[in-house]
């Protein structure tokens, strides 16, 4: 928690009377406190105790980084939560609301918020923290339909069998040189998988990669999976489900060159808007809880703090 500085000020006098050594500020954490008090904030303009706080974390912030790297920072970390909180209402059952959210369109407005703050991340966020394009990769999001994803995440030895065959699929579409070992997935709820790829091994450019990705479709790599999904036989017959061929559905998220300090940067800012999300979800649904209606909520806060704390250490804050 931030202190007022009167505060902090009264604790460094009396540790050095004491005889004790300050322990520097973690940069991580510092990053950390700001962009969950920037979502926090949002929404809660009236409240003067998080404005107060929010005013504490930036400061702090501010001491450690450039202006305009805070700037961005707070910038994506509210654009994310505008976009959790645009979802969630599109998300409501209301009669009332459903004819609203018809005029307002409030999950087509998430999406392209959600958009706007990728965008700052490939195009400012990543220059600023990893000027070095060697430590470039390659990341995108897409989904993978008819796959029975309740016993490819409850079977461990079939989950690793299906993300071979995604991870063959990538490297087929990511041009020659790409092997298996070039690429990293990660298995999200929804059927999304979050995919990474680096440069290949065998010689060539994170650029080259981007571009022969670029150029894939929904279509393309589906074919691409299903002849992984061949290649893997008898492994992965009960990966499938019912309702026809495994295919690429959509690709959420276009390919786009990143590097592991953003990627952790924007996974805590996407995860730590959805942590508040819920957080307010599981407060105002207290109701709920007798009947079990809240408890996804919590169970969802679980999760994103679980990412946050996870990909928090991987900002890469602590080495400047």
């Amino acid at each position: 928690q931030v202190c007022a500085p009167n505060v902090c000020a009264q604790r460094e006098r009396a540790s050095v009377m004491a005889g004790w050594l300050q322990r520097p500020a973690s940069g991580n954490d510092t990053v950390r406190r700001l962009i969950l008090m920037q979502c926090r904030s949002l929404g809660n303009d009236s409240d003067s105790t998080i404005e107060r706080d929010l005013h504490y974390a930036e400061e702090d912030a501010r001491g450690c980084l450039d202006d305009e790297l805070v700037d961005v920072l707070k910038d994506m970390a509210s654009k994310c939560m505008q976009s959790c909180d645009l979802a969630r209402y599109a998300d409501r059952k209301n009669p009332c609301v459903f004819l609203y959210n018809l005029a307002a369109m409030p999950s087509m407005r998430s999406r392209h918020t959600y958009q706007d703050a990728l965008l700052m991340k490939h195009t400012r966020l990543l220059k600023m923290v990893s000027p070095n394009q060697e430590t470039w990769t390659v990341s995108l999001i897409l989904t993978v339909l008819n796959v029975d994803y309740e016993k490819v995440m409850g079977q461990p030895s079939l989950q690793a069998a299906f993300s071979l065959a995604v991870r063959r699929a990538i490297a087929a579409a990511a041009g020659e040189g790409s092997s298996v070992e070039d690429v990293s997935v990660d298995l999200w709820a929804g059927a999304a998988i979050d995919v990474g790829i680096r440069p290949p091994r065998a010689g060539g450019r994170t650029e080259e990669v981007h571009a022969a990705l670029v150029g894939a479709t929904p279509a393309s790599l589906s074919v691409a999976l299903e002849a992984a999904f061949r290649e893997g036989g008898a492994a992965l017959s009960a990966a499938r489900g019912s309702g026809g061929p495994v295919h690429v559905g959509e690709i959420r998220q276009p390919p786009s060159l990143v590097s592991a300090r953003t990627d952790a940067i924007f996974k805590v800012c996407a995860h730590g808007a959805w942590l508040e999300q819920n957080t307010r979800d599981w407060d105002g649904s207290q109701g709920g809880t007798l009947t079990g209606a809240a408890w996804g909520y919590r169970h969802s806060m679980q999760e994103d703090l679980d990412v946050v704390n996870r990909h928090s250490e991987l900002m890469g804050f602590d080495e400047e």
